[in-house]
Formats: C-alpha cells, structure tokens, sequence
C-alpha cells in the first residue's frame, strides 16, 4: 500500500479493518494510540478503500502531547455508522519495525479513556 500522507514505509506497514458498532445515524470518536511500541510508529486511517490513499482520513507520526512518549502516535477518529476504516500501523523509516500496541478505545485521544 502506499504510505500515510504524514509519512511510512511502503509495504511494510500491518492493516486492521474497524468498523465500528453504532446505530443508523449516530457518530463517534475513537482514539487508536500506540503507546509502549518498540519503534518509532505512524498511524493512518483509511475510509472504505484501505488501498485508495486518497481514502486517507488522517495520518499521524509523533503525538508527544497525547502520548507523552517520543515516537509513539495518536489519532482521533470520527466514525459514522456504516463507516469501514481501515487503521496502518507503519515505521518512520525502513529501519523502524519490531513490536508494536494498538490500542483504541471510544473518545478523542486529547480526553483520554473515558
């Protein structure tokens, strides 16, 4: 695939598929972090079409604000029912792989778990 608008490595990032379960009309927001990874990560999300990056929703490389951590991402998500995203998990650079956490949960990721 090709990589974030903010950054990445092309093809080796990993690609999860988030659809999220909400009521015909409702929206919310999601905060996917990845927090204690062991590299320095990118976030990206897609909409409907993981391999359209013009699909690109937001990327984000370096959320020390959120994260408190060098090379650790963040990024808020807004999903509306029947949305179907699609979350990368890429490196910096070609040299930047290993393990990583995924983590999401419901809330923007300036307000933290609610």
């Amino acid at each position: 695939y090709d990589n974030g608008s903010c950054g990445g490595r092309e093809g080796f990032e990993h690609v999860y598929r988030f659809q999220p379960a909400l009521n015909e009309g409702e929206e919310q927001d999601y905060c996917f972090h990845t927090i204690d990874s062991s590299f320095d990560t990118i976030l990206y999300a897609r909409l409907d079409d993981c391999s359209d990056r013009s699909a690109e929703r937001i990327c984000n490389d370096d959320n020390r604000g959120v994260t408190g951590q060098p090379g650790s991402s963040a990024m808020t998500v807004r999903a509306r029912a029947g949305d179907r995203l699609y979350i990368f998990v890429d490196g910096w650079s070609d040299l930047e792989r290993g393990d990583y956490n995924l983590t999401v949960f419901v809330g923007s990721c300036e307000a933290g778990p609610g």
